[in-house]
């Protein structure tokens, strides 16, 4: 006999009288039993109310077949029920019921079943059916010319595991031998043999055992929806919410993601305030970067899309690549405050920027130091790195101010961004990763000039803020981050290039401010708004920040 399952979402008093009928016997307090229908056992766990509900969803309600969504004719298809729905496609489950309990043998509640049956139609689900329940058990009332329940439940299907899709396996030591590895298929197949790839911590290593974590017994492979062992021929380290994936299709790679998250309450999500992401049963801090209200056409009126910054790089995928990996439940602490769809549109896979392969490299030291080159120049060496919209002044500020210091005897070079593409990063265009990469050679030739002790002016968009953190990284003691402020609108009036033109005609692609993001600084040491100050004025502030921090008075 086939066993399946379903998870019963919704309203709690429409899901108590559901259940009820569906297994007499079951008490108001139990959440999960069985009963049989047309050869099959049909396990549900029914989760209906917020609360509930979405605890179970932050500890996976995956590899479930079908959901029921329960309501009644005054509740319809409210807010909650709506959150429920948006909250089930996080879970990969592709056939939704929508029951609705309760109702008469009137033309108010064959209204009212009408209208939450072509308010169904709106959800985007690729499977619904909407069934009418009667006052009295699972009897139809009498205008209802739809399926029944009881056959509608006959034709569950299982849960679709497709195995033809990338694997993602969250992966933790057990706690009762620590060189066994343990985790949850949730997508694609492992087989003996295997080389994996664990995210973030880009480690690899060879399964050489592989075992059911409920049945103990030896596998040559698993697919998705099982609970596994494995030993590797190495032993790893690794944090938490570690993912395992074959090496040649791995996850992505950030700190930072898009999302569009359905809110669990009226609130609205703040800019920069701290939240907490649940990621397979790990916590990992944070922040709101950006966030704007989306009006939908379902009527879930909390729907936000929002620019996330992570506290550390975390492997994810986007929600139509992997639902699993590309879902976000966010909490402030104590509530659950939404949950929502990652994707990365205009962010790089921050991986290749991160992994080092060079071996047996030794850095070999300067017999000349860094105090040596700035006593003789009367300056230290440093990174003054310009930042800003296309437009905002950068490139001409640089210029200004790299003849300035130079009739004045200072060590100074502008490294500009279009001059740096000429050459050194000729191979690279304008995606998100080729976009990052940029920035990461041009942070480090900076501080390679800096270390020569020249007062190494950059100027460059370099919108994504990580990228701009790590080229600091490079230098950290002596990279000065200057916003070169000038709104959009600004910008696009002056357009100096006629690429802001190009990129409303879609001639350009992924262009900065138009169709791909710009990340303002959070704390640059200077800031030049050249809004309404002449090139000279600009220059002159600029001129003060490098004398009163890189000039030696003393000299």
């Amino acid at each position: 006999m086939a066993k399946l399952e379903l998870v019963i979402a919704g309203h709690k008093r429409s899901s108590d009288r559901l259940a009820t009928s569906l297994y007499p016997s079951i008490s108001d307090t139990e959440q999960s039993f069985q009963f049989e229908s047309n050869e099959q056992t049909i396990s549900v766990l029914d989760h209906a109310g917020v609360e509930g509900f979405t605890k179970r969803l932050t500890d996976r309600v995956a590899g479930l077949s079908t959901a029921i969504l329960a309501t009644d004719d005054n509740h319809g298809l409210d807010q909650l029920c709506l959150q429920h729905a948006f909250l089930l496609t996080l879970c990969g489950i592709n056939e939704l019921i929508i029951v609705v309990t309760g109702l008469k043998d009137t033309h108010k509640a064959e209204e009212a079943f009408s209208t939450i049956k072509s308010k169904s139609a709106l959800l985007g689900w690729p499977k619904v059916t909407a069934v009418a329940i009667g006052s009295r058990g699972l009897e139809p009332p009498a205008w209802f010319d739809g399926p029944e329940l009881t056959a509608t439940l006959r034709h569950i299907q299982l849960a679709d595991f497709p195995i033809d899709v990338p694997l993602r396996m969250p992966i933790r030591r057990t706690e009762s031998d620590k060189s066994l590895y343990s985790g949850h298929i949730l997508t694609g197949l492992i087989e003996m043999g295997d080389t994996l790839l664990f995210s973030p911590s880009n480690q690899t290593a060879r399964v050489v055992a592989l075992n059911a974590i409920d049945e103990n017994e030896s596998l040559n492979s698993a697919e998705a929806g099982r609970e596994v062992t494995i030993t590797l021929d190495s032993d790893l380290e690794f944090g938490n919410a570690e993912l395992a994936s074959h090496v040649d299709n791995p996850p992505l790679e950030t700190d930072v993601f898009r999302a569009r998250i359905a809110g669990f309450s009226s609130e609205v999500l703040n800019v920069d305030t701290g939240y907490s992401f649940y990621r397979f049963g790990h916590v990992i801090p944070v922040s709101i970067q950006s966030v704007e209200r989306v009006t939908d056409d379902i009527g879930l009126d909390n729907i936000f899309d929002a620019t996330i910054r992570a506290s550390e790089i975390i492997a994810l995928d986007p929600f139509e690549i992997c639902k699993p990996t590309g879902s976000l439940i966010l909490n402030d602490g104590e509530n659950f405050i939404g949950a929502g769809q990652i994707n990365m549109r205009g962010y790089a896979d921050q991986r290749d920027l991160i992994t080092v392969r060079s071996t047996n490299v030794v850095r070999v030291e300067h017999s000349v130091t860094d105090k040596h080159r700035a006593k003789r120049n009367g300056h230290r060496g440093g990174v003054l790195w310009l930042t800003g919209l296309s437009g905002a002044g950068k490139s001409t500020i640089a210029i200004e101010v790299e003849k300035r210091l130079f009739a004045a005897g200072y060590q100074a070079y502008v490294l500009d961004g279009d001059n740096v593409r000429h050459g050194l990063n000729s191979n690279l265009g304008f995606s998100p990763e080729d976009r990052a990469e940029n920035i990461r050679r041009v942070g480090e030739v900076g501080a390679l000039f800096a270390g020569a002790g020249f007062i190494t002016i950059t100027a460059f968009i370099s919108p994504y803020r990580s990228d701009r953190e790590r080229a600091r990284t490079a230098l950290p003691d002596g990279f000065h981050e200057v916003y070169v402020k000038a709104d959009l609108e600004a910008c696009e009036k002056r357009d100096p290039k006629g690429l802001y033109k190009k990129a409303r005609a879609g001639e350009i692609p992924e262009f900065t401010g138009i169709s791909a993001p710009y990340e303002v600084p959070k704390d640059p040491e200077l800031t030049i708004d050249t809004s309404d100050s002449s090139v000279d004025e600009c220059a002159q502030k600029l001129i003060e920040h490098i004398e009163h921090h890189f000039v030696l008075h003393d000299k």
